[in-house]
């Protein structure tokens, strides 16, 4: 026992030893650091760490630079925390670090980094502009309370001078209760040389959304080591059949792959394998699972990218994505198989996802960088946002600048979806009411911007005095020369204000002139006497508004006694016609009257609490033949909404974060640094406790002896 107990004790002081021996990142070599390209740039990671913001400290195994998006170079990754940001022990802010593997990631603004225009493979003027990469973790970490992940984003924000934008629009995103990227703000190091300032952030990716979508590459790493347990597979081939796996998506279906049927190892039966892939609406064919729809819009399988690999996956997501498509361009929203194109969304997820592009004002909705996700039922859920860096009066385009316009003025050529869900009253009807919903947690960007921008401030001034004189400044649409962050910060503030009180007065917030239902000219809004209600508890005849324009309509109010409601009208005979509520089939038909009259009852049970809509589409695609709606508010509560604004890593206040947050939680505000213990000294208390019981152990067996 004796031996044991000294063995245990030689053990641990060793490991102790090694700890405290030899640090891989002691601060005292980044006394100096320097600036690329600026040569006469100069700071250093104690200056750095003053100015507010953790220190990301990043050496790459070659000591050379990342000069490519194709492939991962070894490095090492040590985090000095700020003393806000105290609380956020882990391996990597330790003295020695952790191992990473780093790569660069992005299109246009990785690009930036390369201004002969080539596809990000060599150095080029790389030294003098700043670049966004991807990081993986060797161990899964949780990194200032973010959320325990390995993938991470590290964004440049190269193209926005104020660095907020894609912080913003994450946040918002979460705080109206969408899955969505956390992120802090950090000063980079990387090999030596002050990077700036970066947007760390979770990659979106599986671990991101959770359970809702399969992480294939997960399931090919538990398959491979079961396979290798059960023939005696080296490492070398377990990875190469893991890498098989990965390449080659047969095997999910029950297939084979380097001469083994997967099911026969693990059980793939917990896995539907037709649901649960991460989709992104992206222009961009450099991916190998890139296609086009029958309405060429284009994507990648995220989550799948060998999905080509496996014909049967492959047909049934194009099946799935025509049949939407079918419904959503059909002149009334719905397929050959009677089918709404709600049926395949999760709207409530479009309508939030709308609005965050509208509120920034991103004019690439529906082009590139949109995500979605098809669930484990089947319906495509919109989000997580991404990739907000040209929005919100960025000065680089001049169609961001215009800030009383709709999105669809702005958009890309990808577009097709939204400008079909345009015409639909029902889509734009929940667009009006989310937004009162949601009008709260708007309501907290401006303070935000402002809170964000006096943290900000110090690091970004080192920031701008290292990219000084880039040659790259002189390609901005607005000139810059002579503008500082707080400048730009200041002018995003202004820019968002107009921008929310342009979309209320545009959506009949505070707009009394909606008030009026019997107007016969409302501007958006067109009367038509031609349609008539009758419902116990109906104030007035309701609104009518034409397909030409984008209609937010406002609810006429119906008191708590409300029945079934009655829609009449006066047609022709033979007029063919469908009726929906709430994008539900009510009628489809021709009119068979002889005067052409038509009536349809709803009943009272068929609406849900808020705005209710019914359509008419007569003569459906031909002679130009508007469709007509009425929108009825229905009493009861509404979805509250969330007022609670995003949780970041800048405000010390509440108690300290748990070692894992779940991915759809809020990250925690972290406590005040006051009294906090480095993480050395607790390994130490650790060590030393440790040994003490197992000599107080072995003493008191001694004793007993």
């Amino acid at each position: 026992m004796k031996r044991h107990a000294l063995r245990l004790l030689s053990l641990l002081l060793a490991s102790a030893a090694l700890f405290l021996s030899a640090p891989a990142f002691p601060l005292s070599a980044y006394e100096e650091v320097g600036g690329g390209g600026n040569t006469a740039f100069r700071t250093s990671v104690g200056e750095l760490s003053s100015l507010g913001l953790s220190v990301v400290l990043i050496d790459t195994a070659d000591g050379d630079y990342v000069t490519t998006r194709l492939e991962y170079k070894e490095a090492a990754m040590r985090i000095v925390l700020s003393e806000q940001d105290a609380a956020y022990q882990n391996a990597y802010t330790s003295f020695s670090g952790g191992g990473i593997r780093i790569k660069g990631r992005g299109n246009s603004t990785w690009n930036k980094g390369y201004p002969d225009g080539n596809t990000g493979t060599s150095a080029g003027a790389y030294q003098t502009r700043k670049v966004p990469y991807t990081v993986r973790l060797d161990e899964k970490a949780d990194l200032f309370g973010l959320g325990k992940s390995r993938m991470w984003t590290f964004l440049a924000n190269y193209e926005d001078r104020t660095a907020l934008c894609n912080k913003i629009a994450y946040d918002l995103a979460g705080r109206i209760g969408m899955v969505y990227s956390k992120s802090t703000f950090v000063n980079l190091v990387l090999n030596g040389e002050y990077m700036g300032v970066y947007l760390l952030c979770q990659k979106i990716n599986e671990n991101l959304i959770g359970d809702d979508v399969t992480d294939w590459k997960e399931v090919a790493e538990q398959a491979s080591a079961a396979v290798a347990l059960a023939h005696g597979l080296d490492e070398e081939k377990r990875r190469k059949l893991e890498d098989d796996l990965n390449s080659n998506a047969m095997w999910i279906t029950g297939g084979t792959t380097g001469g083994y049927r997967i099911a026969d190892y693990i059980d793939l039966s917990r896995y539907d394998p037709y649901v649960g892939y991460l989709l992104e609406y992206d222009q961009f064919t450099n991916d190998k699972s890139f296609f086009r729809t029958a309405h060429k819009t284009a994507f990648k399988v995220r989550s799948l990218d060998s999905i080509k690999t496996n014909a049967d996956l492959y047909k049934h997501l194009h099946s799935f994505l025509a049949d939407f498509e079918e419904a959503l361009f059909s002149p009334t929203f719905c397929n050959s198989q009677g089918k709404h194109y709600s049926e395949y969304l999760e709207i409530d997820s479009v309508v939030n996802y709308y609005l965050v592009f509208v509120v920034m004002m991103n004019f690439e909705l529906g082009n590139n960088s949109n995500y979605m996700y098809l669930n484990q039922e089947g319906k495509l859920v919109f989000g997580p946002v991404w990739d907000f860096d040209r929005t919100a009066g960025n000065r680089f385009l001049k169609k961001s600048r215009n800030f009383t316009v709709w999105n669809d003025s702005l958009a890309c050529g990808n577009n097709r979806w939204y400008q079909q869900l345009y015409r639909d009253p029902w889509f734009n009807a929940l667009v009006r009411e989310r937004w009162e919903e949601i009008r709260g947690p708007i309501s907290e960007i401006v303070p935000e911007i402002e809170r964000w921008t006096k943290i900000l401030a110090p690091s970004e001034t080192l920031e701008y005095a290292k990219f000084a004189g880039d040659p790259y400044e002189t390609k901005f649409v607005i000139n810059t020369e002579g503008r500082t962050f707080l400048n730009e910060a200041t002018d995003l503030k202004e820019i968002m204000e107009t921008r929310i009180k342009w979309i209320d007065s545009q959506l009949g917030l505070r707009d009394p002139g909606l008030e009026d239902n019997n107007a016969k000219d409302k501007g958006r809004y067109v009367a038509d006497a031609s349609f008539k209600l009758t419902a116990k508890g109906v104030s007035s005849a309701l609104t009518l508004a034409s397909s030409k324009q984008r209609p937010y309509p406002a609810a006429d109010g119906i008191s708590a006694e409300f029945q079934d409601v009655t829609v009449q009208t006066t047609l022709k005979k033979g007029d063919d016609l469908t009726v929906l509520l709430n994008g539900t089939v009510l009628f489809t038909g021709k009119v068979t009257d002889s005067k052409g009259k038509f009536s349809v009852t709803v009943p009272a049970d068929k609406f849900v609490s808020g705005v209710n809509v019914i359509t008419f589409f007569r003569n459906a695609g031909k002679n130009n033949t508007k469709s007509v709606y009425f929108s009825v508010q229905m009493p009861g509560e509404k979805h509250p909404a969330e007022t609670a604004p995003a949780e970041d890593t800048a405000a010390p206040e509440t108690a300290a974060p748990e070692t894992e947050t779940p991915e759809t939680e809020k990250p925690p505000k972290p406590p005040s640094a006051d009294g906090s213990r480095p993480l050395l000294f607790a390994a130490i208390f650790v060590l030393i406790v440790t040994a003490g019981t197992a000599l107080g152990v072995w003493i008191g067996r001694r004793k007993k002896e």
